[in-house]
C-alpha cells in the first residue's frame, strides 16, 4: 500500500495539472500512471477505517504475591533454587506478552501487577509457574484496583 505522503503527493500533483486544465481550452500533458495513481487514491480514501480490536476489551488487574513455600531451600539464594531459571522465563515470557505491568521483591517476597480478562485467567497465568506448582513459592492472587491515578491506571 503507498504511503500516505505518496497518496497525497499524487492528488496534489493530479490536481495542479488537472484543475487548471478545466479553466483553458489546453489540456496539460499528463504521465503515465496518473490514472492508477489517482485510481489507487480514491479507493484507498474510500475505505471504511479498520474496525477496533475488541479483544483488547478492558483488563482488571490483580496482584501475585510469592511468598516462600515448604520446598523453598533456606541455605540457598533465590537464583539457586530449583525451577528459578524456568520462573524466570514465564515472567520473561508475561513480560512480553504485556500482561505483567509492575514486578518488585520486598522482604522475603515478590509481587507482580499482571492484567487479565478475569480472575481465572490470572490465576492461569501464575498457578502453572514452576516455583508455584512445585511448592518452591505460595502464591496469594488479589485482585488489584487502583484508586489514584498515577502510573498504574486501571486498564
Amino acid at each position: 500500500m503507498p504511503s500516505i505522503f505518496m497518496l497525497v503527493f499524487a492528488v496534489c500533483s493530479f490536481f495542479i495539472r488537472v484543475i487548471p486544465s478545466a479553466t483553458t481550452s489546453t489540456p496539460l500533458p499528463t504521465r503515465d500512471g496518473d490514472e492508477e495513481v489517482m485510481n489507487t487514491v480514491l479507493a484507498v480514501a474510500a475505505t471504511k477505517p479498520a474496525q477496533q480490536d475488541t479483544s483488547t476489551a478492558k483488563k482488571m488487574l490483580f496482584i501475585a504475591i510469592f511468598s516462600l513455600g515448604p520446598s523453598w531451600q533456606a541455605n540457598k539464594p533465590a537464583h539457586e533454587q530449583a525451577y528459578f531459571n524456568e520462573h524466570s522465563a514465564n515472567l520473561k515470557k508475561l513480560r512480553a506478552e504485556k500482561k505483567i505491568l509492575v514486578g518488585a521483591r520486598y522482604s522475603d517476597k515478590g509481587l507482580i501487577i499482571i492484567a487479565a480478562a478475569n480472575e481465572q485467567e490470572a490465576r492461569a497465568m501464575v498457578e502453572h509457574d514452576p516455583m508455584v506448582a512445585n511448592k518452591v513459592f505460595n502464591l496469594e492472587l488479589h485482585q488489584f484496583t487502583p484508586f489514584y491515578k498515577g502510573c498504574i491506571d486501571p486498564q
